[in-house]
């Protein structure tokens, strides 16, 4: 039988615990093969063409559907971007504090804007497990300090982004920002917060899977299961 794509994925898959990376020089060179292949085909979009996702919270919130200066951590990536980097940080957590508890979108599913099942949520019921407390799904024994603790890492995460961006540009990584056409312009599905921060540096243009075709999510699927 002829060797495909399909048929290596396929094998890798029935060897779960294979590890491609300890065969090296192998693994390194596979590695950078795959690497250059999704870059070319990767596309550059230009960010004024790009909107926010458009799901029921989103608009609700004023920003569904706009273009990514509306996005609220746009305004945090700004403030942090003109020195005033603690009241950046601390605008970010609560904006995170108040969508989740005080809004109630940690209730809300994903699919429709909301943050339930989401990984904050996954790192906020996983905090509460490592300190003994099965969290309830109503939140009725939330530890509103392991909460806030959660919060914390997810914005430093994302100013470490942001510096990322203004010291290096938009680097190669695995977990592409998607977008998906319509009506003249791009939808984001996810990615929002790094074409923000690209936006604020000033950036024009944004490297994206556009309707990600099977081939590169092959590609990926064996990047990040297998080469790691």
């Amino acid at each position: 039988m002829r060797p495909t794509c399909a048929n290596f994925v396929g094998w890798l898959t029935q060897r779960k615990n294979c590890n491609l990376a300890i065969f090296s020089p192998i693994g390194v060179l596979l590695e950078g093969a795959l690497e250059r292949t999704a870059q070319l085909l990767l596309k550059r979009v230009s960010i004024d063409d790009i909107r926010c996702v458009a799901n029921p919270v989103q608009v609700k919130e004023g920003w569904g559907g706009a273009k990514i200066d509306q996005f609220p951590p746009y305004n945090f990536f700004a403030l942090f971007h003109s020195g005033r980097e603690d009241e950046a940080i601390k605008g970010m957590q609560s904006w995170y504090y108040q969508r989740m508890l005080v809004h109630g979108h940690i209730f809300i599913p994903k699919a429709e804007g909301g943050m339930a099942g989401g990984s904050m949520h996954r790192d906020i019921d996983a905090q509460h497990e490592v300190n003994g407390i099965s969290l309830a799904k109503d939140f009725g024994n939330v530890n509103y300090d392991l909460v806030s603790q959660v919060i914390e890492k997810k914005v430093n995460y994302r100013f470490e982004t942001f510096r990322s961006v203004r010291d290096h540009g938009q680097k190669f990584s695995w977990d592409f920002v998607r977008l998906i056409p319509g009506g003249g312009t791009y939808h984001l599905r996810g990615g929002h917060h790094r074409v923000a921060a690209l936006a604020v540096c000033g950036h024009q243009e944004v490297t994206a899977t556009v309707l990600e075709p099977i081939f590169l999510k092959t590609i990926r699927k064996i990047a990040t299961e297998f080469l790691v």
